[in-house]
């Protein structure tokens, strides 16, 4: 697998950025470096991702896992609703 660029990390969706820090060779260059901990950082920023986003990928990833994943998510909508926030 070809390290992307730069630009290609900044704007990829979150399941290409997944792909690559699960398939991409460990890092040779400065460049590969650089490359892999913008992949890195990407991830670890949650709010980079909608939540539609995480919830396709985990919905592919494992259909039990989605099933709880949704009711994670709307007992999240219920608190955001007491407490009187309209957040997704």
């Amino acid at each position: 697998m070809i390290y992307p660029t730069v630009a290609e990390v900044q704007s990829a969706p979150l399941a290409l950025l997944l792909q690559w820090a699960e398939k991409l060779p460990a890092p040779q260059t400065d460049v590969e470096k650089t490359v892999r901990r913008r992949i890195d950082a990407r991830l670890k920023d949650t709010s980079a991702f909608s939540r539609e986003e995480v919830s396709a990928i985990v919905h592919a990833q494992d259909s039990e896992l989605g099933a709880k994943w949704d009711r994670v998510m709307g007992l999240f909508d219920q608190i955001v609703a007491k407490v009187g926030g309209v957040q997704k």
